[in-house]
């Protein structure tokens, strides 16, 4: 799924990142990291220190099969914050990149994530800004890698949904709910009786109620008629 990246985000501050800004080392590299319940994956690097604000990195490929980074920066950023780092206040410090399919990497920014709130495990309130690979490893302190990395795997693609005709025989549809007449269509009919009736169909019409006055069997017969040869049309 690709996501429409906001028109010019505004550059991250420097004064923020500056006091952001400690030594951390890389604690965790993980190409195909996943949220729970989230389809799509993105490659996870996780920078760390002692009394350090932990710093998240996500990189995804546009168009990436699954949630895209921007519309489910939320819940990767909260998965991250409980399964790596579950005794911090805060979430990490959220920096993420979308590479695209075409065109230099070089030219793919970073884009910094600050959230307006966040309960435990639960950030919301995204808004992103622009953060250069510099300013980045100036943040972190050692290399911040830019590739969506070696061991990333294309999810599968899931095949189209085909149609399927089959013939279904009436008895096992539901009994006629609400417009039941009493008079000629009682509750209590017993399975023998509706088996007999499809074995031996009355072929009369009837004047009861309009649901009995049509030949049902007659419009059956039509509709397996139709619907044969489009459904061969179809699935050919």
């Amino acid at each position: 799924m690709s996501d429409d990246l906001p028109a010019n985000p505004a550059p991250c501050g420097q004064d923020e990142l500056r006091a952001l800004s400690a030594p951390r080392r890389l604690s965790v590299d993980d190409h195909m990291f996943t949220a729970p319940g989230l389809p799509g994956t993105c490659r996870l690097q996780l920078f760390t220190a002692p009394g350090a604000r932990p710093v998240a990195v996500a990189t995804q490929i546009a168009g990436e099969e699954g949630m895209g980074l921007m519309n489910g920066v939320e819940r990767f950023a909260g998965a991250v914050w409980e399964r790596h780092c579950p005794a911090e206040d805060l979430p990490p410090v959220w920096v993420e990149r979308q590479l695209w399919p075409e065109g230099p990497i070089q030219e793919a920014p970073f884009r910094r994530v600050v959230f307006a709130e966040a309960d435990r495990y639960r950030p919301r309130g995204p808004k992103w800004s622009v953060i250069t690979h510099e300013q980045l490893q100036d943040l972190v302190g050692v290399s911040v890698a830019t590739d969506r990395g070696a061991s990333y795997v294309p999810r599968a693609v899931e095949p189209e949904p085909q149609l399927v005709f089959e013939e279904f025989a009436v008895i096992r549809l539901a009994r006629p709910h609400p417009f039941r007449e009493p008079e000629c269509m009682p509750a209590g009919v017993p399975w023998w009786r509706r088996w007999v009736r499809q074995v031996l169909p009355l072929r009369g019409a009837r004047t009861c109620c309009w649901y009995h006055g049509g030949d049902w069997h007659t419009v059956n017969a039509m509709a397996l008629q139709v619907s044969t040869p489009a459904a061969a049309r179809v699935l050919s």
